[in-house]
């Protein structure tokens, strides 16, 4: 019931958002440099976006249909989860486009509100700051050797 049902109706509509990237070549980056930044390039979906325990930002941006208005909007967002657990894996700070944080983003929290109520046509442009955080599960099994 919870797969079949719950779940599809949480979000009865989609609309993709434009992605772009910056793997960061060193650590940490404060956001300000974050969002001066010239080194983002265009991703996909699905990409391969970090090496264990590194660090990537994106630039997110889209804008809200307009047959949304009235509605409650919000952004998800789904890093390459492995699982249905809190922490151990991938994670994300997102902040709005003048580099204020605005919140985490973890496998059982992934979404960031957008408007409520939405008047429709709004742009939305935020960052994140992503964290290649390997399932610590399978990190503890080869550095032990098994």
């Amino acid at each position: 019931m919870l797969a079949e049902r719950i779940r599809p109706a949480v979000y009865a509509e989609k609309v993709p958002f434009e992605l772009a990237i910056w793997r960061v070549p060193g650590e940490p980056i404060p956001v300000a440099e974050a969002l001066a930044a010239a080194e983002y390039t265009p991703f996909k979906v699905g990409e391969r976006w970090g090496t264990p325990w590194s660090t990537a930002w994106f630039r997110v941006s889209g804008t809200v249909p307009e047959q949304w208005a009235g509605r409650r909007v919000e952004a998800v967002f789904d890093l390459g989860f492995v699982g249905d657990w809190p922490g151990g894996q991938a994670e994300a700070l997102v902040y709005d486009a003048a580099g204020h944080p605005l919140k985490g983003v973890a496998p059982r929290n992934q979404y960031v509100p957008i408007a409520h109520p939405a008047a429709g046509g709004e742009r939305v442009e935020l960052l994140l700051e992503a964290a290649a955080n390997p399932d610590i599960r399978i990190s503890a099994a080869i550095k032990s050797g098994r």
